[in-house]
């Protein structure tokens, strides 16, 4: 286990509890900012010719040299079969819905017959860890809870307790026990 893998596994523990929707962009649907800028010239009027041209590689008194023609028309046909290659796969790639894993930890709690913050606590250790921690860490634990949603039992905190028992789960998942399980 070395630090980045730590830091690693600490951040996707984050991402899954409390994922990023807002600023989601599907990977599957991003052509890149080379193709963005293509297909933006061509719809504001750009033919495909100017549209693909960055810039004019030029010998020193700014005439085009042989090679750098070459190499601009290579240019042309690797952004422009990009572009409608990207295009072709929007239209007849069917989308994936992608949204953030979708679990009830209160539910999950509560199942499990947990009625007040500790034994939430308690639920969630025998969930992620194989060994019990030792009575401080879980009293800090159990104290983070009560302080998060305000009271001990969990029924009065239902509507808010979501938030805070993730918050919990991640700082179990956190913990040094978790990475040896």
């Amino acid at each position: 286990m070395t630090p980045g893998a730590l830091l690693s596994r600490n951040n996707l523990a984050r991402d899954i509890l409390f994922p990023n929707i807002i600023d989601f962009v599907d990977p599957s649907f991003d052509p890149g900012e080379q193709i963005r800028d293509v297909n933006t010239k061509i719809r504001a009027g750009l033919d495909i010719g100017a549209a693909t041209i960055e810039q004019a590689a030029t010998s020193g008194e700014g005439q085009m040299t042989a090679a750098n023609i070459v190499a601009s028309a290579e240019d042309f046909n690797t952004r422009y079969a990009s572009l409608v290659g990207w295009q072709e796969a929007v239209r007849r790639v069917k989308p994936t819905a992608r949204s953030a894993a979708q679990f009830d930890l209160l539910r999950l709690v509560q199942d499990d017959g947990a009625t007040t913050a500790a034994q939430a606590v308690d639920v969630l250790l025998l969930r992620f860890l194989h060994e019990p921690v030792d009575s401080k860490a879980r009293k800090a634990l159990v104290d983070y809870l009560v302080d998060q949603i305000g009271v001990e039992q969990l029924a009065p905190a239902a509507t808010y307790a979501e938030q805070p028992l993730r918050r919990v789960a991640h700082l179990i998942m956190s913990m040094p026990e978790y990475q040896l399980g």
